[in-house]
């Protein structure tokens, strides 16, 4: 009986003493949180790059019949965005000749005009590379175009002899707006002169076209067959001896 009282009035005892060591305890210090201090990149005219589309002039060489070139301009401020601009002209010629037995049917088809694309590139890996980077682009692009088609009819069957028929008409005063997302990885490759692919997917937001004749390429932007192009060039640009690094 009495262990019993005396392990009773032990416990209680614990239980009374155990709450006063626990609130006589140091509470632990408080740890403040470190600021994690982001690297403020300042915001500076950083040089301006002049090429060209290498790319097109290699495919002249393949394909007489199309001409391409551009001249395009690069504005970079801290190597973080670029400013591009670029202004180019564009013609195409395609003959068609079909042969029959007392029919011969030939035409030619010209497509000749300018185009400019605006737009505006963001470097990705800013932070670290000085003057290299991988770009994601927005651009929109305006056209200006004239077209012709010429063709002639040759028939022998009915009067017995080669009777032609040419006829032929021009259209000009077309035009075309698209608008670019662009992805692009540019590098430096020996002092001034940099080079670098670059990646457009195209969607023709408006077109003004022929009324005659419908065109079949349009500068600057490519094939009509789809609203959506997609297209790789290869360019080469020279940095100017202007900016923060001259």
């Amino acid at each position: 009986m009495w262990t019993y009282r005396i392990s009773f009035l032990l416990s209680c005892l614990l239980l009374g003493i155990i709450p006063l060591l626990a609130q006589n305890q140091p509470k632990p210090p408080k740890v403040k949180k470190q600021k994690i201090q982001k690297i403020k990149i300042p915001f500076y005219f950083d040089g301006i790059r002049v090429g060209t589309d290498v790319s097109k002039l290699i495919f002249m060489g393949f394909n007489g019949d199309k001409s391409r070139f551009d001249l395009s301009t690069d504005i970079s401020f801290s190597n973080r965005v670029h400013l591009n601009l670029t202004l180019g002209r564009s013609a195409m010629r395609s003959v068609i000749r079909r042969n029959s037995d007392s029919v011969v049917y030939s035409a030619q088809y010209i497509n000749t005009g300018n185009f400019a694309r605006l737009g505006v590139e963001y470097n990705l890996l800013r932070r670290v590379m000085n003057e290299n980077g991988v770009y994601a682009g927005l651009h929109v692009g305006y056209a200006s175009y004239r077209h012709s088609l010429d063709h002639a009819i040759r028939n022998s069957f009915w009067s017995g002899r080669n009777d032609v028929i040419i006829s032929s008409f021009k259209e000009d005063g077309m035009s075309c707006v698209w608008g670019e997302l662009s992805g692009a990885l540019k590098g430096r490759i020996w002092r001034n002169f940099f080079a670098g692919y670059t990646i457009r997917l195209q969607y023709l937001l408006q077109v003004e076209d022929g009324k005659l004749v419908k065109s079949t390429d349009l500068p600057g932007f490519g094939s009509t067959q789809n609203n959506f192009n997609l297209l790789m060039s290869y360019q080469v640009w020279y940095r100017l001896p202007l900016g923060k690094n001259y």
